[in-house]
C-alpha cells in the first residue's frame, strides 16, 4: 500500500489510532505519505495523533480553509519535512497571510503545486517575503492546477472566470512574475490549459518567459499552452535539457512550435502535442525528425493539412512510427465531436501495421476509425478470414500493459476480445467504449461460465469501459471476484 484516502469526513471520524498504525507499517505507504486536508473542517482537532512528531509527511494538500489552531499545529509537525505542498483552495479570506505562514516553515519543500484562482489575489506581501523566497530558492517543481487539480494536456480546456474582475489579471501576472524572479533553478515548470481573463495574460507571454529563460538551463519538463506560442520569441528559446514537452496550441501558434521543435532540443524524450484546429504536415515533419529518442508520443488534432490555408485533410504517412526504436506510449486521438468518416487521418489496421512490433507498453487510439469505414480495413484476404487477419495483426502487441480503443466503434467485436483475454497476458489496463459488437460472449468464450476466461484474468489490473450494453450479467459473474480493478460505464 503506498496511498490511503478516507473520502469525506464520515470516514474519517471512523478511523482509530490502531488502524492508522496498522497502515504505517507498509514501507511503500511510510515512504510516500502525503497528509490530505479536504471537505469543508479539518479533522486535525479531534485526531491529534495524526500529528504525532514522530509520524513524518513528506507531503501536504490542503484545499480547504484552515482554523488559526491547526495552520499552528501543521506548522510545527508537519511542514518542516515537507517536499511536497499543494494548495488548491480558492477560499482563502486572506491568501497571501495563509500561504506566507504555510511556506514559511517548508525548507525542504521542492514540489509546489499552485490553484491558478490563488495567483489571481494579493499575494506580494507575504508569499514573497524573505523568509518563503529563501525556501522557494530549492524549488524543483512548480505547477499551477485548474480547479480540478490538473496540469497539461488532459481533458477539456477548463473555461475558467476570474475571482476578481478588476485586479484578477494584474495580480496573476505580478505573482507569476515574482515566481520568475525567486526561481533559478526549476526542472518542471506546469500550467493548466485554461481560458480565463487572467490567463490573457498570455496575450503577452513575456512573464512566461521570463520564468522559463531564467531557468533554462535546468528545466526538463514544460507543459505550457495557447496563447504563449503566438509570440514570435518562444520559438527562439533553447532549453538544452529539456525531455519532456506539452503544449496545446491554436493555428496561430503553429510556427513558434515548428521553430521551438527544431531548436536544439535533441534531448526531447516525451512529446504531447494537441492542435486546436488543422495539424499541419510540416509540424508533424518537424516532430518526426526530434523522435529519434523519443519514448512517448501522444497527438491529438481534428485533421491532418498539408498546409494553414488547406482545409482538405490530407493522408497521413504512419511508416515513420515503425522506425522509432525508444517508443513504448503512443497515443493518437481525435476530438469527440469530429468523430466522423475521416479515411485520411488513418484506420486501425494502417496504423497497427505501421508500429514496431512487441516494443510499445501502452497505446491508445481514441476516434479512430468511423461508423462508415470502420476501425478495421481489410484489402486482399486471399482467402484468409477477417478474424484471423485481425487476430495476426494483433498479436504484434504481445507486450502492451496498457490499451485504449476508446471511440473505436468496431475495434473490439467477441473475437478479437477473446484472443486479448487469453494471449495478452501482459495486459494491465483495457478501455472499452462504443464496441457495440462486443456481447456476453466475448467474455465467456467457450464456456458459459466464463470459466476458460477466468483462469487468464486472474490477477490482472482490468479497467473496462462499456457503452451500449444490453446485458451484461457475464461479463459481472467472470470479473467480479478477479479484477483488482474495475470501471463500468453503462
Amino acid at each position: 500500500m503506498s496511498y490511503l484516502n478516507f473520502g469525506d469526513m464520515k470516514a474519517v471520524r471512523q478511523v482509530s489510532r490502531r488502524f492508522y498504525e496498522m497502515i504505517e507499517r507498509y514501507k511503500r505507504f511510510k515512504n510516500a505519505q502525503v497528509l490530505c486536508i479536504t471537505k469543508d473542517k479539518s479533522p486535525l482537532s479531534d485526531y491529534d495523533f495524526l500529528l504525532d512528531p514522530d509520524r513524518i509527511y513528506r507531503g501536504i494538500k490542503i484545499n480547504v480553509t484552515l482554523p488559526l489552531k491547526d495552520l499552528l499545529n501543521i506548522q510545527r509537525h508537519v511542514l518542516e519535512n515537507a517536499e511536497f505542498v499543494s494548495i488548491t483552495s480558492g477560499l482563502y479570506n486572506e491568501p497571501g497571510r495563509c500561504i506566507g505562514n504555510l511556506l514559511v516553515r517548508t525548507s525542504k519543500i521542492s514540489h509546489l503545486q499552485f490553484d491558478h484562482r490563488l495567483l489571481e489575489r494579493e499575494l506580494k506581501g507575504s508569499l514573497f517575503s524573505k523568509d518563503v523566497k529563501k525556501n522557494l530558492k530549492n524549488l524543483r517543481r512548480l505547477d499551477i492546477t485548474d480547479k480540478y487539480n490538473r496540469t497539461g494536456n488532459v481533458g477539456k480546456t477548463y473555461e475558467a472566470q476570474c475571482s476578481h474582475r478588476h485586479s484578477g489579471v494584474a495580480d496573476f501576472a505580478l505573482n507569476l512574475f515574482l515566481f520568475g524572479m525567486t526561481l533559478e533553478h526549476l526542472e518542471s515548470f506546469r500550467i493548466p490549459k485554461l481560458k480565463c481573463d487572467a490567463f490573457e495574460l498570455c496575450q503577452d507571454p513575456s512573464v512566461v518567459l521570463e520564468l522559463i529563460q531564467r531557468n533554462r538551463k535546468s528545466l526538463r519538463e514544460l507543459s505550457i499552452h495557447f496563447h504563449v506560442w503566438e509570440s514570435e520569441d518562444i520559438g527562439a528559446v533553447s532549453l538544452p535539457r529539456l525531455a519532456s514537452l506539452t503544449v496545446t496550441i491554436n493555428v496561430e501558434g503553429l510556427e513558434s512550435l515548428k521553430l521551438f521543435l527544431a531548436t536544439n532540443h535533441q534531448s526531447l524524450e516525451e512529446v504531447d502535442v494537441g492542435v486546436k484546429k488543422q495539424f499541419e504536415m510540416k509540424l508533424l515533419d518537424v516532430i518526426k525528425q526530434r523522435c529519434f529518442n523519443v519514448t512517448k508520443l501522444h497527438l491529438k488534432a481534428k485533421r491532418f493539412v498539408a498546409d494553414e490555408e488547406q482545409e482538405d485533410e490530407s493522408r497521413v504517412d504512419w511508416t515513420f512510427l515503425g522506425d522509432m526504436k525508444h517508443l513504448k506510449d503512443l497515443a493518437l486521438s481525435r476530438p469527440h465531436d469530429e468523430n466522423a468518416n475521416w479515411e485520411k487521418y488513418g484506420n486501425g489496421t494502417r496504423l497497427l501495421e505501421s508500429l514496431p512490433r512487441n516494443q510499445l507498453e501502452r497505446l491508445s487510439l481514441q476516434g479512430i476509425g468511423a461508423r462508415k469505414i470502420g476501425f478495421w480495413k481489410v484489402n486482399a484476404l486471399d482467402n484468409e478470414p477477417e478474424l484471423t487477419f485481425k487476430l495476426n495483426l494483433l498479436s504484434r502487441f504481445r507486450n502492451l500493459k496498457r490499451l485504449s480503443l476508446w471511440r473505436c466503434p468496431d475495434a473490439v467485436d467477441d473475437g478479437v476480445m477473446q484472443f486479448i483475454i487469453k494471449e495478452m497476458t501482459s495486459l494491465e489496463e483495457f478501455e472499452v467504449s462504443q464496441c457495440s459488437q462486443l456481447t456476453d460472449a466475448g467474455f465467456a468464450g467457450n464456456s458459459e461460465d466464463g470459466s476458460d476466461s477466468i483462469r487468464n484474468l486472474k490477477g490482472q489490473l482490468i479497467i473496462i469501459l462499456i457503452k451500449y450494453r444490453h446485458s451484461m450479467r457475464s461479463f459481472i459473474e467472470i470479473l467480479r471476484n478477479n479484477a483488482n480493478r474495475l470501471c463500468i460505464c453503462v
